[in-house]
């Protein structure tokens, strides 16, 4: 059985998660961005960053759940991630997902069965926020003048 695709600092958490949701947005980032006089605009892009959305349907291992949940929350800056695709687009290795460095912002869940001795969460989301740009734009007239 295939599995969607996510690892986390080289913690598989392949075989546990069912997507719920995976949103992909694509972020044009400038130096500067100017109009002049006439309106026209003059700017210098940085490059393109690729952030990603999750939603996780309900993991039924209690333990693999917490894993998860700990590996998301830990006190760290970047973290590697691997995540699903299904394109052959640049930045895409063989295992059809996307690799890059990120943060990870906005996690939350929703806890649905309280019981006394453990709690079952549902609709765990998780922000992928890139560090660096996926795609460069280079300036060639600067470039080669």
């Amino acid at each position: 059985m295939a599995y969607p695709i996510l690892v986390i600092d080289d913690n598989d958490f392949s075989p546990y998660v069912d997507f719920v949701s995976l949103k992909r947005k694509a972020h044009f980032f400038d130096k500067y961005a100017n109009r002049d006089i006439n309106g026209d605009l003059h700017r210098e892009l940085i490059g393109v960053y690729i952030n990603f959305s999750l939603e996780i349907g309900i993991i039924e291992d209690f333990n693999k759940y917490n894993e998860l949940w700990e590996k998301l929350t830990e006190k760290k800056e970047f973290h590697k991630i691997r995540i699903s695709s299904n394109t052959h687009e640049f930045g895409v290795n063989k295992y059809n997902a996307y690799e890059f460095t990120a943060y990870l912002a906005d996690i939350e869940d929703e806890g649905f069965l309280i019981r006394d001795d453990k709690n079952t969460f549902k609709g765990l989301k998780v922000e992928f926020i890139a560090k660096s740009p996926h795609r460069v734009e280079y300036n060639y007239h600067k470039r080669y003048s």
